[in-house]
């Protein structure tokens, strides 16, 4: 049986932010999936990493590879502190972030409020992240009015202060998750059509008014490896001169 080939246009990387409790992998299983998902309320015990989607935007063939935000201790790295490793391997080359929190959980809202606040701070020393596109995605609307914890004119305030849509979704119902990917790949689109640089997504990369690109970590490891030779160099001398 013959393969079809199917020609894509845009080769997007999304990434979804927020505490596991909040829903963010059966939000992505859901999704991907595409109506054989069966929810279940049992935690789930393994990181599924990503998923791949495609779909039809404006008459381009999109395809998504949708990542599951790690949990603690899924990550192992030798001697690269965790904040510093995350956004330069995990984050970089990433087109589109998804924030979720926990419409029950107040906790929730206020780790997803410190991740921004995050990544805007780094942003000034390496990141290209104001241009990334970026939904914020409050999970659970299933779940009876009494039962919610976070103020809904506090939550769109942030959205809009912080250049997001806001979807209300149910993984469980699957209530607005497909407006959700959607939303957000249509404006990945939109910028990719207007700006080619778009493609580079999230990286290590700051763009200078003059459009000269450079590198920050490159820089550090330059430094290091010369202050090592150097370190090395004094100890040879001093060697010589002692022995």
């Amino acid at each position: 049986m013959k393969k079809i080939k199917i020609k894509i246009d845009y080769n997007f990387k999304i990434i979804l932010i927020g505490e596991h409790e909040s829903g963010i992998s059966q939000i992505l299983l859901r999704y991907t999936d595409c109506g054989d998902f069966i929810f279940t309320e049992e935690k789930l015990r393994y990181w599924i990493e990503y998923r791949i989607r495609i779909l039809k935007i404006y008459d381009k063939t999109v395809k998504l590879q949708i990542w599951d935000n790690p949990p603690h201790g899924c990550i192992r790295y030798i001697g690269i502190p965790f904040k510093q490793y995350k956004y330069e391997r995990l984050y970089k080359g990433t087109h589109g972030f998804i924030f979720v929190y926990d419409l029950s959980e107040i906790n929730s809202f206020e780790k997803i409020k410190e991740k921004i606040y995050e990544m805007k701070k780094y942003e000034k020393e390496k990141f290209y992240y104001s241009n990334i596109c970026k939904i914020l995605i409050g999970n659970k609307c299933d779940i009876d009015l009494s039962q919610r914890c976070v103020n809904e004119y506090e939550v769109k305030k942030f959205a809009s202060d912080n250049n997001m849509d806001y979807f209300e979704t149910s993984a469980k119902n699957n209530i607005n998750i497909d407006e959700a990917f959607e939303c957000l790949t249509r404006n990945m689109v939109e910028k990719a059509d207007m700006d080619e640089n778009y493609m580079k997504g999230f990286s290590l990369y700051k763009i200078k008014n003059d459009g000269e690109i450079f590198r920050f970590w490159n820089k550090k490891v330059f430094i290091s490896f010369v202050i090592l030779v150097l370190i090395l160099i004094i100890k040879k001398i001093l060697f010589y001169f002692y022995y």
